[in-house]
């Protein structure tokens, strides 16, 4: 009778130490939005960005008459846990405008000097592929600090058309052409906030340092500086007890 007693004991005891040994540990509460435990899951996010780079450099009155502009950019992510994530972006803009040529302001002074139109324009392309870090240090409710760095490969081009002409003679069309390739060493500091589930906003301010450039580059800076504010959206369930915002 004892030994059908025991048994018994020992039967309700398997179920619930078993229980014990499989019962999810708690979030970790210090990283507000990124709760660390063993069952999170990897999720993918898209964004969008809008940020001022400032890659060019004014020369003169016959070619950039700004240093930077607005660019909306494109990127998509994972992030593996609450600390990691890998994040790759694209952005495609341009500028172009169009000026008087005359001479002793865009040109050489005195008479028998060409006068007529010019066109200057520029584009860009630029794909930052960054490393993002996320030491769950938050200044506020819902808001913490991301660092991140990586490399961000560019191409540039650049077109002039001029059309001028001296007094009494036809007009000369002539045109050039610019085509670069840099690399740039990229690394800053964003804040995120989270503003529902599954979306952040964040600012970011980076710091893109030229490593190397296929020609001299006279239109780009070697040191560009950029600043700018992001929405990106998780996909992907939550598991219970677990997420990453």
């Amino acid at each position: 009778m004892k030994q059908h007693y025991y048994f018994l004991l020992l039967a309700l005891a398997l179920p619930a130490a078993a229980s014990a040994q499989t019962k999810p540990s708690a979030p970790d509460e210090h990283v507000t939005g990124y709760q660390a435990t063993p069952r999170l899951r990897s999720r993918v996010y898209v964004g969008l960005q809008a940020a001022v780079p400032v890659y060019w450099r004014e020369l003169s009155a016959r070619d950039l008459t700004l240093d930077g502009w607005e660019v909306l950019a494109v990127f998509a992510g994972v992030r593996f846990n609450a600390n990691w994530a890998v994040q790759v972006g694209l952005n495609v803009d341009g500028f172009g405008h169009s000026y008087d040529i005359i001479p002793g302001v865009t040109g050489p002074g005195g008479p028998g000097q060409p006068t007529g139109t010019g066109r200057f324009s520029g584009r860009l392309a630029a794909m930052p592929v960054l490393l993002r870090f996320n030491p769950g240090w938050r200044p506020a409710p819902q808001c913490q600090l991301e660092a991140f760095a990586g490399v961000t490969p560019q191409w540039q081009r650049f077109d002039r058309r001029e059309s001028t002409a001296l007094p009494g003679q036809p007009q000369l069309e002539t045109t050039e052409q610019l085509r670069t390739t840099n690399l740039y060493a990229t690394a800053g500091l964003a804040g995120v906030v989270n503003v529902g589930p599954g979306a952040e906003v964040t600012v970011e301010a980076a710091l893109n340092q030229r490593s190397y450039s296929s020609g001299a580059a006279p239109h780009g800076r070697a040191l560009a500086p950029t600043l700018g504010a992001s929405f990106r959206y998780y996909f992907g369930s939550r598991p219970r007890h677990t997420s990453y915002l």
